[in-house]
């Protein structure tokens, strides 16, 4: 037998088939395990060859067993490490240029060479970033031109759709865009739409729009990006006529959550009127207008508002209320005292903005409202991290769309590698039941079940039962003797805050299957979108697409509500515009004069530089002279509870 038959005998095993030797110290609790102890498995020897052939010796299968037990797809296999590893050393040899320029990761992703490496991770569309310089890119074309271009190779992928309100000056005002895999999270996660904008992402100063929806993992997935010239009603309106037009289960959202940047409101609760408001606080107490941080405790303040917006009954709200009093005016207030008017600036601003919309933030007046845990807006401002490193103000329009699109395509990409992942979450001290349900749900969900479920089996926890017919149970608590709560065990929902909030099955549910010899997790009554085998949640393929949506291969032009008032309203250049042109007057004036009055216009420009980064100027410190000839915008206040 020839030298490179050395080894006549070879056995090809599943990557799921063994467990890898751990490399950790048993610090972590909990580690994904992708052996699922596959016995697929092909046998195959080197033999000689009886046919009269050339080749003395052929290899020949003696053995095979094909049946994985576990999901087995083109998609999971290119979401597999193994196939997302850069290997060209073209490519390894451009990303270690950029990394010596001092480039950070998304930009070493974003402008990666464009030539074909056969990774998934690397290519989804044709629409990949070239590495030459933006004016090479942008050639001799127009950005309305390279607007367009990028608009219609956006929507040569199927189900991907885009649309262009314009004026009746062919002005585009609102610009939308949507993919296929959007949508398909917001049908499924329609529950919850959480609101957020920002600026200075474009040179054209157009506002990045967009709405969210929290996942199946707990994190936030953007369903749909707008580009609006400028933050009027109308051009909202644009935005959100496109996306009632796309998504057909809008009527499904019952809660919009905004952040205090988005001033319009009404406007939102007038789009969505069966949805419920809940608005999202910043800080402001290190303000100077407040008294700055050293005026009072910052700490203890922000615990005692953070206790305000978890109490669970308007009684223990106006306690915490009363002890705000005590920090900030050092007034000693009894339960049967009303609540006075206050004296501190930061109070003054809490009860005027904060108090007086409670029932927006604070979890008693929202115990109904499935809000999925969202007490903070830190996952509208951590989505895609620091989204401005990418998009810059001096970016084209055009390659500001083209970045936000290859973002959303690199999130997309992410969250199929991760649902299509082969293994499961192992978890120290879990019984057969959180064994069960990890198989199901995702480890957010999982944390959140799991907590209720411990609460449940607990030989401390007991709850007397009443039946009220044969699917409903009221079920009170030895200890809780003023909550009771009905069990329906039609579809095992309860009328608990747990249930209602987050839509996962909570210990009142457990405990009653308990008691009546059942499984305590009803894995089959789980809302779908916590469920990871749902088939919204799955990577998408394209002979799900309806044919209707075949059809759309181009963006739409559509006529914007703005048209009939479009002078009325600044948008972002033209603002920047009137404000270079005062400031440039306003440094000639001052550099005419003497070096001691230069000084005290200068010391007074600082102190309303520091007005404008505030975002506020109050009408007692300015004296209006002349007439308005715009229309004044009004603002909402909120502060955030960290």
């Amino acid at each position: 037998m020839e030298a490179q038959h050395k080894n006549f005998w070879i056995k090809l095993v599943c990557k799921h088939g063994w467990t890898r030797k751990s490399r950790g110290k048993g610090i972590r609790k909990t580690f994904f395990d992708r052996s699922t102890e596959c016995k697929a498995n092909i046998k195959a020897a080197v033999t000689g060859n009886d046919k009269e052939s050339v080749n003395k010796f052929m290899v020949q299968v003696t053995g095979f067993d094909v049946a994985h037990n576990h999901n087995v797809s083109e998609s999971t296999y290119n979401n597999h490490a193994s196939n997302r590893r850069v290997e060209d050393p073209d490519v390894l040899a451009f990303v270690d240029e950029l990394q010596a320029a001092g480039s950070k990761p998304k930009l070493i992703v974003q402008y990666r060479p464009k030539k074909k490496t056969g990774k998934h991770v690397t290519l989804r569309d044709k629409r990949n970033m070239v590495t030459k310089l933006k004016e090479k890119r942008k050639g001799g074309a127009t950005t309305e031109e390279r607007l367009e271009t990028v608009l219609q190779e956006l929507c040569e992928t199927r189900g991907n759709r885009a649309t262009v309100f314009v004026d009746d000056n062919k002005t585009a005002k609102t610009i939308t865009m949507q993919t296929r895999q959007m949508r398909r999270w917001f049908k499924v996660f329609s529950e919850i739409l959480l609101v957020d904008a920002t600026h200075n992402t474009n040179e054209s100063r157009y506002k990045l729009f967009w709405f969210m929806v929290n996942d199946v993992y707990g994190h936030c997935q953007y369903v749909h990006h707008s580009l609006m010239e400028n933050e009027s009603n109308e051009c909202l309106s644009d935005a959100i006529r496109s996306f009632k037009f796309n998504n057909p289960s809008w009527e499904k959202i019952k809660v919009i959550v905004i952040d205090k940047d988005l001033g319009e409101l009404e406007l939102l609760e007038k789009e969505f009127e069966r949805c419920e408001g809940h608005s999202y606080i910043r800080t402001e107490m290190a303000k100077s207008e407040y008294g700055g941080p050293t005026s009072f405790d910052k700490d203890e303040v922000e615990d005692a508002v953070d206790m305000m917006r978890l109490v669970l009954t308007a009684v223990e709200y106006t306690k915490y209320l009363k002890y705000l009093y005590f920090l900030l005016d050092d007034v000693h207030l009894k339960d049967s005292d009303a609540i006075p008017e206050p004296g501190h600036p930061f109070l003054k601003y809490f009860m005027r903005n904060w108090d007086s919309m409670k029932e927006r933030w604070a979890l008693y007046a929202r115990s109904d409202v499935p809000h999925l845990g969202n007490h903070t807006n830190n996952r509208l401002e951590s989505s895609w991290g620091h989204l401005k490193e990418v998009l810059k103000p001096e970016m084209a329009l055009d390659e500001c769309v083209n970045s936000l699109m290859f973002l959303q395509t690199v999130a997309e990409m992410d969250y199929a590698k991760k649902i299509t992942e082969v293994g499961q979450m192992r978890y120290d001290g879990a019984d057969e039941q959180l064994k069960k349900l990890v198989r199901e749900v995702s480890p957010h969900a999982h944390r959140m079940v799991e907590q209720q479920y411990r609460v449940a089996v607990d030989r401390k926890t007991h709850y007397e039962q009443e039946q009220i017919n044969s699917q409903l149970y009221l079920l009170r608590g030895t200890d809780e003797s003023s909550s009771a709560f009905h069990v329906n065990t039609a579809r095992y929902r309860c009328s608990c805050v747990f249930m209602k909030t987050t839509l996962l099955p909570c210990r009142h549910v457990r405990y009653w299957r308990l008691m009546n010899d059942k499984s305590a997790v009803p894995i089959h009554y789980i809302e779908p979108r916590w469920k990871l085998s749902s088939k919204l949640n799955q990577a998408p393929f394209e002979e799900d697409v309806p044919d209707e949506i075949f059809a759309c291969t181009t963006f739409q032009m559509r006529e914007s509500a703005m048209t009939g008032r479009r002078h009325e309203v600044l948008n972002g250049s033209t603002k920047y515009k009137h404000a270079l042109e005062r400031g440039r007057s306003i440094a000639d004036i001052m550099s005419r004069n003497e070096t001691f009055v230069f000084g005290e216009m200068m010391n007074a420009l600082e102190k309303f530089e520091e007005i404008v980064k505030d975002g506020a100027v109050h009408l007692s410190d300015v004296k209006a002279t002349g007439s308005t000839r715009y229309r004044s915008w009004r603002r909402w206040s909120f502060c955030r509870i960290i």
